[in-house]
């Protein structure tokens, strides 16, 4: 079985897969949610040795929607989460999250946010429809990117806490909320490498955070 597997979520984007296998030797899954073309992984970068496979997703479940797609395919031990649009600065990256995840049952976080910040009314009503009313955490996962455990995602859906693949853009930017609450609930302790008030999107893209560079494309 695969120790950490790096899962990158991405909608036909070739190029930045292949930037991000060449950042880092740690085993890859990538999860494609164009499901609009369905065209053919590029061999270019499944010649790589350690991309140990390259997945259609059936659904355009965005990231989370790939997330999930991949816990149910690919059995790992631990699985590190991210976009196509993040960008390892140090090769042994994971080493850091898996440092500071209290093992077995725990999440790390790259970045957090006050989960009180919504970006409308509809993200925050359609977070509080899939989850209800009950206790909430104070840090939202930004992203979602995050390192966690397979028996932590185990735990979630024994207890029916996995967040459903999101059916519309609203949702998927409700997921770095939804997220961080079903871990609470479910009693995973979540670990952050760095917190925010509210993220620094243009620092990210420079590279002042630690570990990964975050870009933004507007991509829907």
């Amino acid at each position: 079985m695969i120790d950490r597997l790096i899962v990158v979520a991405t909608n036909n984007g070739d190029d930045r897969v292949e930037q991000i296998a060449a950042a880092t030797d740690a085993p890859i899954l990538v999860i494609d949610t164009d499901t609009t073309r369905r065209k053919p992984a590029p061999q270019r970068v499944l010649d790589l040795p350690h991309v140990v496979g390259w997945l259609q997703c059936p659904f355009a479940g965005y990231d989370t929607g790939a997330y999930l797609w991949a816990y149910f395919n690919v059995r790992a031990e631990h699985y590190m989460f991210m976009q196509d649009s993040c960008t390892p600065k140090d090769r042994n990256f994971t080493d850091y999250f898996h440092a500071a995840m209290r093992a077995p049952l725990g999440v790390v976080a790259w970045n957090t946010f006050d989960i009180s910040i919504w970006d409308s009314p509809e993200q925050k009503g359609t977070v509080e429809y899939m989850y209800g009313p009950g206790p909430w955490p104070v840090r939202g996962i930004f992203g979602p990117i995050f390192y966690t455990s397979a028996l932590a995602l185990d735990r979630l859906a024994e207890r029916r806490l996995l967040p459903p693949y999101p059916m519309h853009k609203v949702m998927a930017q409700g997921m770095e909320r939804a997220w961080s609450l079903a871990f609470y609930r479910a009693g995973v302790r979540l670990t952050t490498l760095t917190e925010s008030y509210e993220p620094d999107r243009v620092g990210m893209a420079r590279g002042d955070y630690p570990f990964l560079v975050k870009s933004f494309g507007g991509r829907a």
